[in-house]
């Protein structure tokens, strides 16, 4: 059941550059996180440039990195973007990592949040 919703979560939405297939529910159960987001389709577009938070974090891609990222970090990036962007803002964090520097850069844009989504 939960292996559905997480399926249903990723279905397609706007145009996929870069569409690969999905998962079926058994690679769900069998892969690691890794192997079956290598399966997963994504959508590759450019973002506008514009005033954002900007906050690198130490990742080791391990379960502490993970969940410090998660519960700390893009909950304060949020909060921070919500005092500093004004009314109106829809607080998106956008995050790249790089496996061999071990850091992560995370972003929240200040302005035109909802060309984030």
């Amino acid at each position: 059941e939960k292996v559905d919703k997480l399926l249903s979560l990723n279905q397609p939405k706007g145009k996929k550059a870069e569409a690969k297939r999905y998962p079926t529910k058994q690679e769900m159960i069998d892969l690691s996180a890794s192997e079956a987001m290598d399966l997963l389709p994504y959508e590759v577009t450019d973002l506008p440039s514009v005033d954002s938070l900007v906050v690198q974090f130490p990742h080791t891609h391990g379960f502490v990195s993970a969940l410090t990222m998660s519960y700390k970090v893009i909950p304060a990036m949020r909060k921070m973007a919500i005092e500093k962007g004004g009314p109106g803002i829809y607080p998106a964090v956008i995050s790249t990592c790089r496996k061999d520097e071990e850091m992560c850069t995370l972003y929240a844009p200040l302005v035109q949040t909802k060309d984030f989504f």
